[in-house]
């Protein structure tokens, strides 16, 4: 059995399958489609790992709501697996950035990063590419691929390596490096060295910019 690399989710039938021609046509790979929670469902309960997908694209802009209650059912299935099985595993979530709200929503369901479709096939199909390359931490993945006015982001855990997130999520709840060094028993060099990491890799220009982009995450709440 071939491994099923991408999985395209959209309940739309029509766009659903152009995008399965665009992705198995440009990137070669094996590409499967859902179009309702029963044919999630029926992907996910595959006994094998391997035959699990790596990439699951979700159309939220699907009209009605429809493609973001798709996002909370898949995952709801991928939180039922064992954590070997979905550690490569990222969801996409693809629509109009510009859209009040449209971020938040998406990630609030579950997504790992949110892609706004204006950008183009090129740059979706290249950032696919990417992430079945195992990119998924690298500083420049997220860059370049839609409008300035509405960059692709995504979260904290899928864009940081773990210790990494661990320094972010010290920093945002307000933590001195001196007190994070003593934290988690590294240098307050090593400490210098992550915190310049995540902001190159969040594209962050300063600690306010690191606070907000915590609390629109939910890394750390407002009172």
């Amino acid at each position: 059995m071939l491994e099923t690399t991408v999985l395209v989710i959209d309940p739309a039938g029509i766009s659903r399958v152009g995008m399965q021609l665009l992705l198995a046509g440009e990137l070669g790979v094996r590409v499967r489609c859902a179009g309702n929670a029963s044919d999630l469902q029926a992907i996910f309960a595959a006994d094998r790992a391997e035959s699990l997908p790596r990439i699951c694209i979700v159309n939220v802009g699907a009209p009605w709501g429809a493609g973001l209650e798709l996002l909370k059912t898949l995952k709801t299935l991928v939180l039922d697996l064992p954590d070997e099985s979905t550690e490569k595993l990222r969801i996409l979530a693809l629509g109009n950035c510009a859209q009040a709200g449209f971020d938040d929503l998406a990630r609030q369901a579950g997504a790992d990063i949110i892609f706004n479709r204006r950008a183009g096939t090129r740059r979706l199909t290249d950032l696919v590419r990417r992430l079945l390359s195992g990119e998924y931490t690298s500083a420049s993945l997220l860059a370049d691929h839609s409008p300035s006015v509405a960059p692709v982001q995504g979260s904290p855990r899928a864009m940081l390596s773990r210790r990494e997130h661990q320094v972010f999520a010290l920093m945002a709840a307000g933590a001195a490096t001196r007190d994070i060094a003593a934290r988690l028993k590294i240098s307050i060099k090593t400490v210098a060295s992550h915190r310049a990491r995540i902001m190159e890799k969040i594209h962050l220009r300063d600690h306010a910019d690191l606070i907000r982009y915590a609390l629109r995450t939910g890394v750390i709440e407002s009172n």
